[in-house]
């Protein structure tokens, strides 16, 4: 039987840019996660509405998966995903990529006794898949110890041991860039990047619903600047192919946003992953994808530096083993792989399944 993804509808280009964001939980990087979970697997993507409606039948699926997890702050509960529990009733709810949502890797980060008992009664049924060597020693203080690193399934498709990323020698004309959500006062090199941005003309893709305000930047000035670029040069997407579709033209990606570079190497076009906290490089750590700070980000460099600094040597030489541990996670959470995915069956995964068969005997 195939298993419920919990999740939201996405690519529907006729109801406008406000109730897409609603539909994608503000942020359409989410669009990416729920796309790569329900490609990979034998799976349906269900909204809870949808679960809770008095017409949803449960009994087709062997398991359920939740991804409302990979956002925990200090102190945080999620009555969603207890919710989620209720309706799994006696089958497993397996959360994909729990991670610990801080600026720096505390090590006194302090989950919420009822995040702490709803993740043991989760690990009682399934084995956990979280984004990080962080996050696991965090749970493990916790005594969450049924888990397994599987970072962020999006940088699984395509599901390809052989998958790499070459750079070769561009014009770098086309360079699309994302930041943060901006909600709040951006720092000095926040808005650093973003004039050298504007100033160089490149594409930014935006991902969430706060649109740049006056009260949020330092100066008018700035702003009027920053406006009209990205009046010009702003885009966002609700439509993966249309995603895919604009990155395939781009040359280079760089930016805050994990989603929006995994999207350009997905297209083979190299990123280059601007860490602003423990979340995100977390997840670049796990893959060996190439970082730079964002305190470290200098205006004067041109973009061929930061071109440059997207080697993607240790990524190349390290993804098949990730992609090989993810196979591991759902073969124990017997999660059933699409068969749009068989095409990757090779001989390294028969190895596997017979590794892990011999093993439950």
């Amino acid at each position: 039987m195939k298993a419920c993804i919990f999740g939201g509808k996405v690519q529907n280009k006729n109801i406008n840019r406000h109730d897409n964001l609603n539909r994608v939980g503000l942020n359409n990087g989410n669009m990416l996660f729920w796309h790569s979970l329900n490609s990979i697997l034998d799976s349906e993507l269900k909204t809870l509405g949808e679960c809770l409606s008095a017409s949803f039948d449960g009994s087709q699926y062997n398991s359920y998966i939740t991804t409302d997890l990979i956002w925990i702050r200090e102190g945080a509960t999620f009555p969603v995903v207890n919710k989620q529990l209720e309706i799994a009733g006696d089958k497993p709810l397996i959360p994909i990529s729990i991670g610990l949502q801080t600026a720096t890797f505390k090590n006194d980060f302090k989950l919420h006794s009822e995040t702490v008992a709803l993740l043991a009664k989760l690990q009682e049924r399934a084995v956990l898949g979280v984004r990080g060597s962080y996050t696991a020693e965090i749970l493990n203080k916790y005594n969450i110890k049924n888990i397994e690193i599987i970072g962020c399934p999006s940088m699984y498709l395509p599901f390809d041991y052989n998958f790499q990323i070459t750079k070769r020698t561009v014009d770098l004309k086309n360079v699309a860039v994302n930041l943060r959500s901006l909600y709040s006062k951006l720092d000095y090199k926040e808005i650093k990047f973003l004039v050298y941005s504007a100033n160089h003309k490149f594409s930014f893709v935006e991902q969430t619903a706060h649109p740049l305000s006056r009260e949020i930047c330092v100066d008018m000035p700035t702003f009027d600047y920053l406006i009209k670029w990205l009046n010009d040069y702003k885009l966002m997407f609700f439509d993966i192919e249309d995603w895919k579709s604009f990155m395939s033209t781009v040359d280079f990606s760089m930016g805050c946003r994990f989603h929006g570079n995994v999207i350009a190497l997905w297209e083979k076009k190299p990123a280059l992953f601007v860490t602003i906290d423990s979340r995100t490089k977390e997840l670049c750590n796990h893959f060996s994808l190439p970082t730079i700070s964002l305190k470290d980000f200098d205006e004067e460099k041109d973009i061929q530096y930061y071109y440059d600094l997207a080697d993607y040597t240790e990524f190349n030489k390290n993804y098949s083993s990730r992609l090989h541990e993810f196979i591991i996670f759902l073969k124990k959470n017997k999660l059933i792989i699409s068969k749009n995915c068989n095409q990757y069956y090779d001989k390294k995964i028969l190895e596997l399944e017979k590794k892990l068969e011999k093993g439950n005997n």
